[in-house]
């Protein structure tokens, strides 16, 4: 049996190199940030979800159109977009609203706003929604909704859930913004933008490692332990079965 597993061990192993390789060139001059360790990242070690909420505020401020954002959030954006300035949009964190768990106070994780025209209210998780503490969200959704902009997003960010909305808030799961992020970092390497784009990169790698579990380095070693090869599998087919944008990527 081990003889059989290690066969097909080695098999998928070998179709994970390959499409590593086909990430690679997709994402050049950078490449992808599975075969990295950000394990070791003492910035992210432990239970800190600031961490991040800090670095996913730090690059919507850096997206330069609104169709970026709505593009990376994966929400469809209203028909009036094209009519808004093409301005970076207010990004914030730990905004106080009047109302999270009941007779409390709460502070939204991470908000953006094009003044007049949409905010969007991030409320970020590490785990998976089913475990977290979600209640307080039916406040932020009331605050929400009490804002001028016609354009409401409240948006829930976690690994996974079994459902899709969580007291008004839409599920966003980790691995999809993952490939959110994977196809903006594309978008900036072609303006030019490859600090920014570097980031972009090194936060999906962080994501993907540490709160999904994924790793191509156990692939390179030929280990076992701790290893889903076919969650790996599932993840970067998913990323290169994406339709590439008009630049080719």
């Amino acid at each position: 049996m081990a003889a059989a597993a290690r066969q097909l061990f080695e098999a998928e192993a070998e179709r994970v190199r390959s499409l590593l390789a086909l990430s690679t060139k997709r994402l050049e001059p950078l490449a992808d940030p599975l075969v990295m360790d950000f394990g070791l990242h003492r910035w992210l070690a432990g239970d800190r979800e600031e961490a991040y909420s800090d670095w996913l505020q730090w690059i919507l401020q850096q997206v330069q159109t609104p169709r970026e954002v709505f593009r990376l959030l994966g929400v469809d954006p209203p028909g009036t977009l094209l009519e808004w300035r093409e301005l970076p949009p207010e990004v914030g964190r730990e905004l106080p609203v009047p109302e999270g768990h009941e007779d409390q106070e709460g502070r939204l994780d991470l908000w953006v706003r094009y003044e007049s025209n949409a905010l969007f209210v991030l409320e970020v998780k590490k785990s998976d929604a089913d475990h977290a503490d979600t209640r307080k969200q039916a406040g932020y959704k009331a605050w929400l909704e009490s804002q001028p902009e016609p354009h409401k997003y409240p948006i829930l960010i976690a690994a996974d859930a079994e459902k899709e909305v969580y007291e008004g808030f839409r599920l966003l799961r980790w691995s999809d913004l993952c490939v959110g992020l994977r196809r903006l970092a594309c978008r900036l390497t072609i303006g030019g933008h490859i600090a920014a784009a570097a980031l972009t990169l090194a936060l999906a790698g962080a994501i993907e490692q540490n709160l999904l579990g994924l790793s191509a380095r156990d692939v390179a070693v030929g280990s076992f332990a701790g290893f889903n090869v076919r969650r790996l599998l599932a993840h970067l087919e998913r990323w290169l079965s994406e339709k590439p944008d008009d630049d080719g990527r």
